[in-house]
């Protein structure tokens, strides 16, 4: 009987066990259920969100580039990282290997119509058909467009829309259209986009004009009335009306002798499909062109303001020091106008290493740049040219390579105003 009381309970604490390893199978087996069907989803929609933060960040760099290519003549390539993979998960599933970004444009219509002081006062039309430029992200996250639409970034959510962009058309005593002709060929991927621009030419300027209107189709007219209100330039008043897929800026001449516009530059040039082609309409209201000046500055002369042999450094306009962090050293450009002429001057020479140096618009690389390395002191960069807006802010970055020596260095620009 002893026997038989024991071998039961032998038995019974035998079947506790296996109903404890079960339980804790199906606790496991929750919990990667739970970790499966909520956290991998919103983990994934964390990774659209940077990616669509870095695809914001790729397309403002992307205006910067059609700037400086419509003005500086060079052709440059930008950069759009289209699409994202989701991170590989031990024991965990994604529903796809990530998401794909989509790029297509589409054409907006620019239609300027002059008149020029002279016998007859002809009245003239200039007509382009220039790209706006749409991203979007096909993942699961209520992600916006970005699009590129006549210099601004829009952020473009179906139910409504908003950008954090400054109007860059009405600077000073002058108006700046950009316009991108060509194809860009619609595409879909995970990779990396790189777009073509290659620079249009300016037309001579046409002079003596009285009156000028310009009329540039717009999917958000909202945006361009709240960034356009109350603009004008210094010489004269502008009108714009907002329709309901338009923008129409009127520029009407105060006095034939004082504040009329003086004269407009169109692009003009060969475009084929190869690329997409960056020009600038500018109109001025001034003729006189003002003088240009120097501008500069550099890390200072004593012993702890010199170049890091392993970091990025900044370095600012009209103030002597260093920093690594650039928003230390911006300065904040109050004329329109252009930088050209780059020179540096170091106290020594990098020895068996390198300093690169280039002029910073916004926090993005300009054309603007040059090296000094080896036995030398100095380096310059007379070809090209960097336009500025007011609001934008300079800085120039310093880059080493191959463990430089530690130097002082000084730079110095030419800024030509506007005209």
């Amino acid at each position: 009987m002893k026997a038989e009381i024991h071998s039961l309970w032998k038995e019974e604490r035998g079947v506790s066990e296996v109903l404890g390893a079960l339980l804790m199978l199906l606790i496991v087996v929750a919990m990667w259920g739970t970790i499966q069907a909520y956290h991998v989803p919103n983990w994934n929609k964390d990774v659209e969100y940077e990616h669509l933060n870095m695809v914001h960040d790729d397309m403002m760099t992307f205006k910067s580039d059609v700037e400086d290519v419509a003005l500086s003549g060079e052709p440059k390539s930008s950069n759009i990282h289209m699409g994202v993979r989701y991170p590989n998960r031990m024991f965990l599933a994604n529903p796809g290997p990530g998401v794909a970004g989509s790029l297509t444009s589409e054409s907006v219509p620019i239609s300027i119509v002059y008149t020029i002081d002279s016998p007859g006062n002809p009245t003239i039309t200039q007509s382009y058909n220039s790209n706006r430029i749409v991203y979007e992200e096909q993942g699961t996250v209520d992600s916006p467009k970005l699009v590129y639409e006549h210099g601004v970034i829009i952020r473009d959510y179906a139910n409504g829309y908003a950008t954090t962009d400054k109007q860059p058309l009405i600077v000073g005593d002058n108006i700046y259209i950009p316009v991108l002709l060509g194809n860009l060929t619609a595409s879909s991927s995970m990779e990396t986009e790189s777009i073509a621009l290659k620079p249009l030419s300016l037309s001579d300027p046409i002079t003596g004009i009285s009156w000028v209107q310009i009329t540039m189709q717009t999917s958000y007219p909202k945006i361009w009335k709240e960034l356009l209100a109350g603009t004008s330039t210094a010489a004269w008043p502008v009108e714009v009306d907002i329709g309901a897929n338009h923008i129409t800026i009127t520029g009407t001449a105060i006095t034939i002798e004082n504040g009329d516009i003086k004269k407009i530059s169109f692009a003009e040039g060969n475009v084929t499909t190869d690329a997409l082609y960056a020009g600038m309409i500018k109109l001025s209201t001034t003729s006189a062109s003002e003088s240009a000046f120097i501008i500069g500055g550099g890390t200072g002369t004593t012993g702890t303001n010199k170049l890091s042999k392993t970091a990025t450094n900044y370095v600012a306009m009209f103030n002597a020091g260093v920093n690594d962090v650039e928003s230390a050293v911006i300065q904040f450009i109050s004329v329109a106008g252009t930088v050209s002429s780059f020179r540096v001057n170091m106290d020594g020479s990098p020895g068996g290493g390198q300093y690169s140096f280039v002029v910073r618009k916004n926090g993005v690389n300009t054309l603007l740049t040059c090296t000094v390395s080896g036995t030398e002191t100095t380096g310059s960069d007379l070809s090209h040219s960097v336009l500025f807006a007011v609001g934008d802010y300079i800085s120039i970055m310093v880059t080493p390579a191959s463990n430089p020596t530690s130097a002082a260095m000084g730079w110095t620009a030419l800024f030509s105003p506007s005209q």
